[in-house]
């Protein structure tokens, strides 16, 4: 009983320290998305080289991450840098008239 109760006291120790976290830097932010991209989008890894991604722009609040898909999208992951909240939007030349939001959400936190 007494070792459940120390297994359950770390457990939340540790889901309290992931909470405090924040992005505090753009290769944080960058290898998340990418840990991001890579569980939900697991053909990437077969087109590796026909793929990127890049820190289009970063201040204390925002940091924005451009992924480009092997099919020529262009996918922006905008990450809220105090708490994690990440939207993503989509361009693609020729199909879409402008970048549009997704509609997909997430917290980059969980790919820390």
């Amino acid at each position: 009983m007494k070792k459940k109760i120390v297994t359950l006291v770390l457990v939340v120790a540790c889901m309290l320290m992931a909470c405090g976290k924040t992005v505090k830097n753009d290769d944080t932010a960058l290898a998340a998305v990418k840990s991001y991209c890579y569980e939900n989008y697991p053909d990437i890894k077969e087109a590796e080289s026909m793929v990127y991604w890049n820190i289009e722009s970063s201040d204390d609040k925002q940091i924005v991450v451009l992924f480009r898909s092997y099919t020529g999208a262009l996918v922006r992951f905008y990450i809220d840098s105090a708490s994690g909240d990440t939207y993503i939007t989509e361009y693609v030349d020729g199909i879409t008239p402008e970048e549009e939001e997704t509609g997909e959400t997430f917290n980059i936190k969980e790919y820390m």
